[in-house]
This record gives structure tokens, sequence and C-alpha cells, in this order.
């Protein structure tokens, strides 16, 4: 069985290896942000777009209802 402190200094030689990387992980991080924020305004346009069809939706209903209303009334 090894020995885990054993293995410490081979983990601890790989960090240096990471390090390096991280500058160019970095360098995409902005297009990466730049594309969720499309995305999150796709969404709300999206979302907003429902809501207007919803709203008319519900506005025509209620003329609906209203005329009904009124017609019962008459009879």
């Amino acid at each position: 069985m090894q020995d885990s402190m054993g293995m410490l200094p081979d983990r601890m030689g790989l960090l240096p290896d990471r390090m390096a990387l991280l500058p160019g992980r970095m360098s995409l991080l902005p297009d990466h942000m730049d594309l969720l924020l499309d995305n999150m305004g796709l969404l709300l346009d999206r979302i907003l777009e429902m809501s207007s069809r919803f709203g008319i939706l519900l506005d025509g209903l209620f003329i609906l209802s209203g005329r009904l209303l009124y017609v019962m009334g008459k009879v």
C-alpha cells in the first residue's frame, strides 16, 4: 500500500504546470461571459414576449366574459 504522504511531492510538482495553464483559460472567460449574457438576454426577451401574449389572451377573455355577462343580463 502506498503512503499518501509519499505522493505529495509528485502532486506538488503538477501545481506549477496547472498554474501555467490558468492564463490561457482565463482569456476564454470573457467569451463565455458574453455568451452567457447573450443567452440571458434572449431568455428575457422570450419571457417578455410570452407575458405580452398572455396579457393579450387575458384581455380577450375579459372582453368575452364582459360581453357574455351583458348578453345574459339582457335575456
